[in-house]
């Protein structure tokens, strides 16, 4: 039976919530019995039924008033079990020295019961109602030998304990089965509390995931939106620069400065394809290995031969099988690479190589970014590099074009040297060439107007295609010196003299040359005319000394002779 009393009820208090539950309902059952107990002392005494009954009285409110003090104090567990064992003893000692099993307190039996199923669970149900039945059976047997003196014993007999215990069982079954149902709905609720607290627990969770997805994926937004407007931007300085090597040092000083890179370089591969050539680096060891020629073999060293050669970009962190990949004196501090193809028109032209010295800087994502700035780099490569090819075929062109100028005009002045002078009253005479003077060869050689040393003769050379083809010579009388801008229009009026004799030489040529063709035409169409050996010879006589004035013309066929002297001399 104290296994069973100690023994913690199905209701066993598990949180402070629980506590504060139990302990408020059992204020409120002390202060009842309290209340209930002072009401009986109080009709005990005013009805004089005696001291014995009145102290018992007496006795059960001084047990109520220590487990109203002991569950102040926070002692839960004792007084949870003094008041069903206070008033299980009280109620039978009023019973014993009352009436007996015919006493009207007997009924307090069940609120012992049920007071013991509420505080101490339902196994103290039948713990109780058997020592309530012992009661029951030891009062009765106390009347029915003469031990107990009460008016009604002479009612009591063995029926009278047997019926009550049966009684007293039926009460215990239906409080402990009501116990039990009660239980089984508090631990159903119990579960769905908990249930409801893990499903808000999961939901809190859920929520506090999404709100870290969400903070995530827009600082992802931001970091990408920020990484795209300075892609443009690095882009753009690129495409802005001409020069190949301005434009490769720009572009890995941007991309340094703006992302915060540690070691930024570029890399091109060579005319065979062979090697990548470092072309341009940001960082200290960068441009030390700039100096030193620095050149990797494709497909073999380095992430950045591996991406020359697949033309697909790769990052490699400082694990595992990448670690070796750092292992560069120059650039100690890498921890971080990634290397990005550079790529025009599906043609490899190197790679751009990004190291940081972050463990793990770099994320697959970076690299939608970061190629956005390698296409452009590589477009701006290439547009350099045809723009490059285009100004040497232009200046070939330009060269050859004029060098053919240059060519037509000393044929031209082989057999005459055109020159013509005009004195101070404007009169305009054609005279013989004279010697170039030292300012003159001077102002032939650079290309510029040179004034003589007094500052009155101004030498202007006259230009055709960067070509000079001749000299104007312009001298004052008055004592004032040549100006900035007389110089300039001078040498504008003489650009305009270049233009117009170069037009007028390729007119004459254009002449001379229409002239050849419509003689050798006309020569033509007379020779078809003719259908005989002899008039064919008499023409083409007649016409070539026509075409060729003061020239004997012979034509003549050969003998078959001389055939065979030709073949056998050759």
């Amino acid at each position: 039976m104290s296994n069973l009393l100690k023994s913690p009820p199905p209701s066993q208090i598990t949180d402070e919530n629980e506590q504060l539950s139990t302990a408020r309902m059992l204020r409120t059952l002390l202060i009842i019995v309290l209340a209930a107990t002072i009401v009986s002392l109080v009709v005990t005494i005013a009805g004089n039924f005696g001291l014995i009954l009145a102290s018992a009285l007496v006795a059960l409110i001084l047990f109520t008033l220590v487990g109203l003090v002991l569950l102040r104090r926070g002692m839960l567990e004792p007084a949870r079990y003094i008041l069903p064992i206070s008033l299980y003893i009280g109620i039978t000692f009023i019973v014993a020295i009352g009436y007996g099993l015919h006493d009207i307190d007997v009924i307090g039996f069940a609120g012992v019961i049920a007071i013991a199923g509420l505080t101490l669970g339902e196994d103290a149900v039948l713990v109780f109602a058997g020592l309530v039945i012992l009661s029951l059976f030891g009062i009765g047997l106390a009347e029915m030998q003469g031990w107990l003196a009460s008016s009604t014993r002479s009612l009591t007999n063995i029926i009278s304990p047997v019926n009550m215990s049966i009684v007293v069982l039926a009460i215990a079954f239906i409080q402990r089965m009501i116990i039990q149902r009660l239980n089984e709905n508090i631990q159903r609720a119990r579960q769905n509390e908990q249930k409801q607290i893990q499903a808000n627990k999961a939901l809190e969770e859920e929520r506090a995931m999404l709100e870290t997805r969400v903070k995530e994926r827009t600082q992802a937004l931001e970091r990408r939106a920020i990484q795209l407007r300075v892609a443009s931007e690095v882009g753009s300085a690129a495409a802005g620069a001409q020069d190949l090597n301005d434009l490769l040092t720009e572009g890995a000083r941007l991309l340094s400065a703006r992302f915060g890179f540690y070691h930024v370089s570029i890399f091109l591969k060579d005319e065979s394809g062979k090697y990548a050539i470092l072309r341009a680096a940001n960082s200290e060891g960068g441009q030390r290995m700039l100096k030193r020629g620095h050149k990797l073999e494709v497909g073999e060293v380095g992430i950045v031969g591996y991406v020359v050669q697949s033309g697909r970009a790769r990052i490699a962190l400082d694990v595992g099988q990448d670690a070796i990949y750092f292992d560069n004196p120059d650039l100690p501090q890498t921890r971080s690479e990634m290397a990005l193809p550079l790529k025009a028109a599906n043609r490899i032209l190197g790679a751009l190589d990004i190291q940081s010295m972050e463990p793990q800087a770099f994320k697959p994502d970076d690299i939608e970014v970061l190629q956005v700035v390698a296409d452009q780099l590589a477009i701006a490569i290439e547009n350099s590099r045809l723009l490059a090819e285009s100004r040497a075929a232009v200046d070939a062109v330009r060269r050859a074009s004029g060098e053919i100028s240059a060519n037509a005009w000393k044929r031209q002045l082989e057999n005459n040297s055109l020159a013509f002078k005009s004195d101070d009253r404007g009169d305009t005479t054609a005279t013989e060439a004279e010697p170039w003077s030292p300012e003159e060869l001077q102002a032939l050689r650079e290309g510029s107007p040179i004034r003589a040393k007094n500052g009155k003769t101004l030498h202007l050379p006259i230009l055709q295609r960067g070509q000079a083809i001749g000299i104007i010579r312009l001298v004052k009388h008055d004592p004032s010196l040549w100006s900035e801008q007389e110089v300039q229009l001078a040498q504008a009026l003489t650009n305009q003299l270049g233009d117009s004799l170069e037009t007028a030489r390729l007119y004459h040529e254009a002449t001379h040359r229409a002239e050849r063709e419509r003689a050798i035409t006309e020569v033509t169409t007379r020779i078809g005319s003719a259908y005989e050996v002899d008039d064919i010879l008499r023409s083409m006589t007649e016409e070539l000394g026509k075409m060729f004035d003061d020239s004997d013309v012979v034509v003549q066929l050969s003998k078959e002779e001389d055939n065979h002297k030709l073949n056998e001399d050759t």
